[in-house]
C-alpha cells in the first residue's frame, strides 16, 4: 500500500501565517503546538498585565520561520472574549501547557469580554502611516456603538484631512479609543502587535526624513501608565534594531538603541527538541491497529540503539521519544533528529521545516508519499537530495558550504554505482554537517539503524578502498574523505609504530624537570635543609 493513502499533512501548518488574516482562524489555534518560548513569553505579558506600573512593551526577536507570528496569532486568541470558540481553543491548549499559568490567565481575563486588539503587518513605508490605518480599521469594531464610531470616524476623517499624519495625532486617536473603551468595564485593556517591525525600521533607515521610528518609543514609555484601558505593545523582529542601524550614522544607532531599550526582548529560537514535537504534530497517519503495531515495534529496536548513543533529544526519555518519533512517520528517526537541526541550520527554521512537509518537489515530503510503500522510510539520504536539489541557494551562501561541496565530490569520485554506495556516503555527510547538536554521529551502531547490516559492512569497506570515506578510531565514527590524498591519522600511526614505547613521564622529566619543595619551616628551626624531589609518573 502507497504512503500517501496512509500520510497526509496538516495544511495549517505548510501556509504561511498572516496576522490580519488569520487573527479569527480556528484551524490555526486549532494547529498551533504551544512550546517553552510560548510559556516564557506568555508568562512574561500576565506578570507584568497584573502591575500598573510596569511596562508592558515587548520585542519578540527570532530569525525568519521561528513561529513569531504563529504565536501572535495564539496570544491574539487567547486574549479575545472568553466566551469565543476561539478563545476557549487556545485556553484549553495552554491548560495542557501549563495548569498554573492557564489559571493566571483565566484570573486575568475574569468577568471580561478580553481585550481590544490591533494587529498590524509589517511593509515597507512609514510606520505612522500604517499604525493609523489599523486603528483606523479598529474603530468598525462592533463593540463600538452607533454613536461611539460616529465620534472616532470624525477624529479619522479630521486627521486624514490634515494630509499630516504623526505620533501625535496617532496618540489622540488612542487615547480617544482608550477613553471609549473605559467606559465599556468589561474590556480588560488594549494590545497592539506589530508584525515584521523590521520593514518599517528598513523603511525609516533608508528615508531618513520619513518613518517616524521615535513612535515606538513613545508608545513603549505609555505602556507603563497607568490606566483603566491600559496600553500592551509586542513587537516582532528577526533582529535587534542595532542591528538594522549597523550601516547608519551614529545618531541614528543612539536613537535606536534607546528605543530598543523601552522594549523587555525575549528570544524566539525554539530548540530542535521543541522543533521536533511541533513536527510529529503535522503529520496526520491513517494506519491500522495491526500497522501501528508493526512499526512501533521496529522504531522502539531504532530508538534503543539511538539512547545507547546518547542521541536521543536532550532530556527526552525513551519512552516520550517512542510517541514523538512514531507520530513523525515515515521519516526514520534519524531523519526526524536532521530535519529540524538542518532548517535551523541552512534554512529558515520551521518554515523550511514545513516546506519539505508540503513539497510536492523531486525528494520532497509529498513526492516520497507518492512512490514509498508501508514501512518504508524516508531516510537521511533522501533529505540530502531535497536540500541540494531544492535548497541549492541557502546550502551555496552557508557556512556549511564546503562540508556540500566536500560530500558531492565524493559522490562525483564514485560515479554510476549502486545506489547503496552513494546513499551511505550522502548519510555520512549529512550526519557531519548537521554536527554535534542533534547528538548523532555516523557511528557504526547509527548507520546500522538505517542500512541493512551485512550490505552496511561491504559497502563500508569499498567506500574505505576507494578512499571516499574514513573511520576515526579516536571518536568511533566514519567521515566523508575530505579531498587528500594523505591520511594524516594513518601517516600518525605508522611513525608511532616506529617510535616503538614511550614513557609520557619520562621525556616530561627530561624536557621540563619539575623543581624541589623545600620544607621550608623545618629547614629554619633545625638549621638542614630538607626537600622533596618531584618528577612525573607514568601512573
Amino acid at each position: 500500500m502507497k504512503l500517501k493513502e496512509l500520510i497526509s499533512i496538516n495544511d495549517q501548518y505548510t501556509q504561511s501565517i498572516n496576522i490580519e488574516r488569520d487573527e479569527s482562524s480556528i484551524d490555526r489555534i486549532n494547529a498551533y503546538v504551544p512550546t517553552a518560548i510560548t510559556k516564557k513569553a506568555l508568562a512574561s505579558f500576565v506578570d507584568a498585565s497584573a502591575d500598573e506600573k510596569k511596562q508592558k512593551a515587548w520585542s519578540y526577536i527570532g530569525p525568519y520561520g521561528s513561529g513569531k507570528s504563529f504565536f501572535a496569532v495564539f496570544l491574539n486568541a487567547l486574549l479575545s472574549d472568553p466566551k469565543t470558540e476561539a478563545t476557549k481553543v487556545a485556553h484549553k491548549k495552554l491548560l495542557e501547557l501549563d495548569p498554573k499559568l492557564a489559571n493566571k490567565f483565566s484570573t486575568l481575563l475574569k468577568d471580561s469580554d478580553g481585550f481590544f486588539r490591533i494587529l498590524v503587518s509589517g511593509s515597507v513605508e512609514p510606520i505612522e502611516e500604517k499604525l493609523f490605518d489599523a486603528i483606523a480599521d479598529s474603530a468598525k469594531n462592533e463593540i463600538f456603538s452607533k454613536a461611539d464610531q460616529e465620534i472616532l470616524n470624525e477624529k479619522i476623517e479630521s486627521i486624514r484631512s490634515s494630509k499630516e499624519i504623526n505620533s501625535t495625532n496617532i496618540f489622540q486617536l488612542l487615547e480617544l479609543i482608550q477613553k471609549i473603551l473605559t467606559k465599556k468595564s468589561k474590556i480588560k485593556g488594549l494590545l497592539i502587535v506589530i508584525d515584521e517591525l523590521g520593514k518599517f525600521v528598513q523603511f525609516a533607515g533608508r528615508n531618513k526624513n520619513q518613518g517616524d521610528l521615535f513612535l515606538l518609543q513613545q508608545l513603549a514609555e505609555k505602556t507603563a501608565k497607568a490606566s483603566s484601558c491600559q496600553l500592551h505593545l509586542i513587537a516582532m523582529l528577526h533582529q535587534s534594531l542595532d542591528v538594522y542601524a549597523r550601516d547608519l550614522d551614529e545618531e541614528t544607532k543612539n536613537e535606536w538603541k534607546k528605543i530598543q531599550g523601552r522594549f523587555n526582548e525575549i528570544s524566539f529560537v525554539e530548540s530542535p527538541e521543541q522543533s521536533l514535537k511541533i513536527l510529529s504534530k503535522a503529520i496526520s497517519q491513517s494506519l491500522s491497529s495491526a500497522q501501528q503495531a508493526k512499526l512501533q515495534k521496529q522504531f522502539l529496536e531504532i530508538l534503543k540503539n539511538l539512547e545507547a548513543q546518547k542521541a536521543l533529544p536532550p532530556g527526552m526519555s525513551l519512552k516520550e521519544s517512542e510517541k514523538i518519533f512514531f507520530d513523525c512517520y515515515p521519516l526514520h528517526p534519524t531523519t526526524a533528529v536532521l530535519l529540524p537541526i538542518l532548517s535551523q541550520k541552512i534554512g529558515q527554521n520551521e518554515r523550511t521545516m514545513f516546506s519539505f512537509l508540503g513539497s510536492q518537489q523531486e525528494y520532497g515530503f509529498i513526492d516520497s508519499l507518492n512512490s514509498l510503500n508501508f514501512e518504508d522510510n524516508i531516510l537521511p539520504h533522501d533529505l540530502f537530495d531535497y536540500f541540494v536539489t531544492n535548497q541549492s541557494s541557502y546550502i551555496a551562501d552557508h557556512s556549511s558550504s564546503q562540508q556540500w561541496l566536500e560530500v558531492s565530490d565524493a559522490l562525483h569520485h564514485l560515479g554510476e554505482v549502486d545506489p547503496s554506495l552513494s546513499n551511505l556516503i550522502k548519510t555520512i555527510g549529512l550526519i557531519s554537517i548537521v554536527g554535534k547538536r542533534g547528538g548523532l554521529v555516523s557511528s557504526s551502531t547509527i548507520l546500522e539503524s538505517i542500512f541493512d547490516k551485512k550490505l552496511l559492512e561491504k559497502n563500508i569497506e569499498i567506500l574505505k578502498n576507494k578512499r571516499l570515506i574514513k573511520y576515526s578510531e579516536f571518536s568511533e565514527t566514519f567521515k566523508v574523505w575530505e579531498g587528500s590524498d594523505i591520511d594524516v591519522e594513518n601517516e600518525l600511526k605508522q611513525e608511532l609504530a616506529q617510535l616503538g614505547s614511550i614513557s609520557a613521564a619520562e621525556e616530561l622529566n627530561n624536557l621540563n624537570p619539575l623543581m624541589p619543595i623545600i620544607a621550608k619551616k623545618h629547614s629554619i628551626e633545625n638549621g638542614l635543609l630538607r626537600y622533596f624531589e618531584m618528577e612525573y609518573m607514568d601512573e
